[in-house]
């Protein structure tokens, strides 16, 4: 004989109305919470075992948009490696940057990339962006997108195999992609994504807009 409440009802007989979810989620969770009972006693649980999975995404966000600030100012950074030493030389410098500025390479390409992602996939996207950014011999490699590609493959590729020490070179994010399943491919995806959402706000906000490079391939 099973248990019974008060009145002939089963203590258990409310677990069928809806299930109770956290409200304070941070927007670009890629994980599901485990729904919580209304169950007062036995609820108590997997209360606790929600929140904790809550907080875990919260820090995990908060990593990632601190990773794609630091990427960001990393970027800006290109453009002044090198100060000019008279007014000449800073006037030709600034005619330069209007010209080709490694840090818009990197802001136009971030923008674009989620869209050539959904289009034809993480896997040729990024191989898009590595051929603009080793051109061939006789154009100079663009250090921006090199930057974008290895700063990307640097926050997915330890997210999804933690053995993975940053930083990464330009290409491992591809050759990942290109050794693993259909499964790390969706994961790989999903992290890039909500990575670059953060880089392309902050890259908008530091004014680093679409790069004057014609589009081929």
């Amino acid at each position: 004989m099973g248990r019974r409440g008060r009145g002939g009802k089963s203590p258990y007989a409310h677990h069928g109305k809806a299930a109770v979810t956290p409200a304070a989620l941070t927007p670009d969770r890629a994980e599901t919470v485990p729904p919580i009972s209304s169950s007062a006693t036995p609820g108590a649980a997997p209360a606790s075992a929600a929140s904790a999975a809550t907080s875990r995404a919260s820090d995990l966000a908060q990593h990632r948009a601190k990773h794609a600030w630091d990427t960001v100012k990393a970027a800006k950074a290109l453009d002044h490696s090198t100060e000019p030493n008279s007014a000449r030389q800073a006037d030709d410098t600034q005619a330069d940057k209007k010209k080709s500025s490694h840090a818009k390479a990197f802001g136009g390409q971030a923008k674009k990339l989620p869209m050539r992602i959904r289009a034809a996939g993480l896997g040729q996207a990024l191989a898009f962006v590595r051929a603009k950014a080793k051109p061939g011999t006789e154009q100079k490699v663009n250090p921006g997108l090199i930057l974008l590609l290895e700063r990307l493959g640097g926050w997915v590729l330890p997210r999804l195999d933690p053995a993975t020490a940053a930083p990464v070179s330009d290409d491992a994010l591809l050759r990942a992609i290109l050794d693993n399943d259909a499964t790390f491919l969706r994961r790989a995806t999903l992290e890039a994504m909500a990575w670059l959402e953060w880089v392309n706000r902050f890259a908008e906000a530091e004014d680093l807009g679409d790069d004057d490079t014609p589009e081929h391939g």
